[in-house]
């Protein structure tokens, strides 16, 4: 998530300034200008106090403004005024923020609020990163059955450890392949019988572009090619010293690479 709050000239510098103001602009114009164009209010940008862009992967983004939105937030500082009051504060009282998001669930959508506060401050959150229940579900797999694959390579059984290693290297890494929005992922409809290697294609490549360490590229494409040997028997299976516990260290690290990755 991000967020742009109230800081004071010694914290911002004139490139932020720049690009705080960009990215207000940007949001401005992407989402909450169209939207009121299309209400038939395009002239009310400067009245609009809170906005939030609900981004579904795979339909139109939906727009919620001023009174249709509620946000939780965290680090919330009112006025004085509002402190000693009965009532309960409204967003006019409102001083800063340190963080804040949708008050209900968004599911696998991402999504971009703002908030306009009273003293002049806009504030910007998001959270870009789409299917993040499939997500989660895909990094629970994986963990048990890296948990198998542990147990496995504890007791000395090799070709259930590699097995087990690599559905839990394949789960882990369609889970990074749903969070950056990577079309190609299982259901993908006449795809998903090729999908063992689209996995070791998409690790190949973020490796390449330095987005993940290539020993777990390396590992992936090891595990793929051991795979037959390891389920099936055929061709027999035949592995280099040391080789199940270094494959298991570097599966253990996908695994934390895409449980962080929704953290």
């Amino acid at each position: 998530m991000g967020l742009m709050g109230d800081q004071t000239e010694t914290e911002l510098t004139e490139d932020d300034r720049r690009f705080a103001e960009q990215l207000v602009k940007q949001i401005e114009e992407i989402y909450i200008l169209p939207e009121l164009t299309r209400r038939g209010t395009p002239g009310g940008l400067g009245e609009v106090r809170k906005a939030l862009a609900i981004l579904p992967p795979d339909s139109p983004p939906r727009i919620s403004l001023d009174n249709e939105v509620e946000f939780k937030a965290t680090g919330v500082r009112v006025s004085s005024a509002a402190v000693g009051a009965n009532s309960k504060a409204t967003l006019d009282d409102i001083l800063d923020i340190d963080t804040f998001e949708p008050a209900d669930d968004v599911g696998d959508s991402g999504w971009v609020g703002l908030i306009r506060l009273s003293n002049g401050s806009v504030l910007i959150a998001f959270d870009f990163r789409y299917n993040k229940d499939k997500a989660v579900r895909h990094i629970a797999l994986s963990e048990s059955y890296l948990a198998s694959a542990r147990e496995a390579a504890s007791s000395g059984r090799d070709e259930v450890a590699l097995d087990t290693m690599h559905t839990a290297a394949e789960n882990a890494a369609t889970a990074l392949m749903h969070l950056s929005m990577d079309h190609e992922t299982p259901g993908s409809g006449r795809r998903r019988g090729r999908m063992h290697g689209k996995r070791d294609e998409w690790l190949h490549k973020h490796s390449s572009l330095g987005n993940l360490d290539q020993e777990i590229s390396r590992s992936f494409g090891r595990l793929l090619s051991l795979r037959a040997s390891a389920r099936y028997g055929e061709p027999a299976l035949e592995l280099k010293d040391n080789e199940v516990a270094e494959l298991l260290e570097s599966v253990e690290k996908l695994v934390a690479l895409a449980r962080g990755r929704v953290a």
